[in-house]
């Protein structure tokens, strides 16, 4: 932790450093208001600083995480501004000394940022919108279907609380799904701190039950109890097992990275797949898009998984397939389909740009004659 705190503070440091130097420093301010601006630049750096060093050790902190994390987003599009903004001025060759011009390049750099923030952060806070999926299942005769609700990456903590939860269990229950499932990164806080917050999930209706599978953040906030948290809200929680479900398998898996802490089982799909029967379509819940390898050689038909956010906002969106087999929506590997959820939460700045949250209702749908499986179907988006 204090490693990444030094790294943190370091680049924090750099970017708040080329925004002044790009956007404040030539744009021939007097010096008065040069002054006020370098106050506000150093406290809101050291006002992230703060929150980095604070937030485990002094609860939720919501008048300082709440600027803090939105001023990180602000500051993630200002450096990337300043950044295109200088190759632009090279490019245009602007004569030095020409102050007035450059000055209202730099600031509608700024009021561009700002109004993108705002809208972003009126996109997070609204809730999350509804992606649908049909699935064709060769195992199942025509005619038999299973609706299944996910959600991923709800994030309850300093920013998100009971309202933002009670909303996202609303739209949950007007869907009416055979089976609800949360794939992970429920929560970002001490869930004692939480509990009040949680308590909506505990009306979430559907008839085969609700299941959870741990994401990363539950590792940094005692997996242990979240777990034992989740499981009094009357949700049933999948470690390295299945259950099975009229015709369908379904298991779960930790998180990727569970065995990196201590006492924390490893995920392991091959062993989340032990009791199911060979004509069952099997669904895999794991956080992870990475955990897809390893499911389709423990011969699931389906993995369900979140943790990317698709980004979250510009520019990681256009960043995070680096590092993910899959991003977002239904793909085929191979064998098997994929399913991401983008994030029904937010982690970090109160922010959504252009990643809009999501709860996504899936259908499974038996077929007659599967033919051309290898095609994805289309993804349909609406609001609820």
């Amino acid at each position: 932790m204090i490693v990444f705190a030094i790294v943190v503070s370091i680049v924090l440091a750099l970017m708040w450093s080329t925004v002044w130097f790009s956007l404040i420093e030539d744009s021939y301010y007097s010096s008065e208001v040069r002054t006020i601006l370098l106050v506000l630049f150093l406290g809101a750096y050291f006002l992230q600083i703060a929150r980095l060093v604070l937030l485990r050790h002094r609860g939720e902190m919501r008048w300082l995480v709440i600027p803090a994390f939105f001023l990180m987003g602000l500051i993630s599009h200002l450096f990337l501004a300043a950044l295109v903004k200088d190759s632009i001025s090279a490019l245009w060759l602007w004569q030095t000394g020409d102050g007035e011009r450059l000055r209202w390049l730099n600031e509608s750099v700024i009021v561009l940022c700002g109004f993108a923030n705002i809208w972003g952060t009126w996109t997070a806070l609204k809730g999350p919108d509804l992606q649908t999926a049909e699935i064709p299942v060769p195992q199942w005769n025509q005619g038999k279907s299973i609706r299944i609700t996910q959600i991923s990456d709800l994030h309850v903590g300093p920013i998100i609380k009971r309202k933002y939860v009670q909303n996202v269990v609303e739209k949950i229950n007007a869907l009416q799904a055979d089976l609800v499932v949360i794939t992970g990164d429920l929560g970002d806080g001490a869930v004692d701190d939480l509990l009040a917050d949680l308590e909506p999930l505990r009306s979430i209706s559907a008839p085969w039950g609700v299941y959870f599978v741990t994401g990363n953040h539950e590792y940094y906030w005692n997996a242990a109890a979240w777990i034992q948290a989740v499981k009094s809200l009357g949700i049933h929680v999948l470690e390295n097992q299945g259950v099975s479900l009229s015709g369908l398998w379904l298991g779960g898996v930790p998180d990727v990275s569970a065995h990196h802490f201590a006492g924390m089982a490893a995920s392991d799909p091959k062993q989340a797949m032990v009791g199911s029967e060979s004509g069952q379509f099997k669904v895999l819940l794991a956080h992870q898009p990475k955990s897809a390898i390893a499911a389709e050689a423990a011969g699931f038909d389906l993995t369900l998984s979140g943790h990317t956010h698709k980004g979250q906002f510009f520019p990681f969106n256009l960043l995070v397939g680096f590092f993910n087999p899959h991003v977002q929506g239904l793909e085929k590997r191979n064998n098997m389909w994929v399913y991401v959820n983008q994030g029904t939460g937010f982690w970090g700045p109160p922010l959504r740009l252009g990643v809009p949250s999501e709860i996504t209702l899936l259908t499974l749908k038996g077929i007659k004659n599967p033919v051309n499986l290898s095609q994805g179907p289309e993804i349909v988006k609406n609001s609820i």
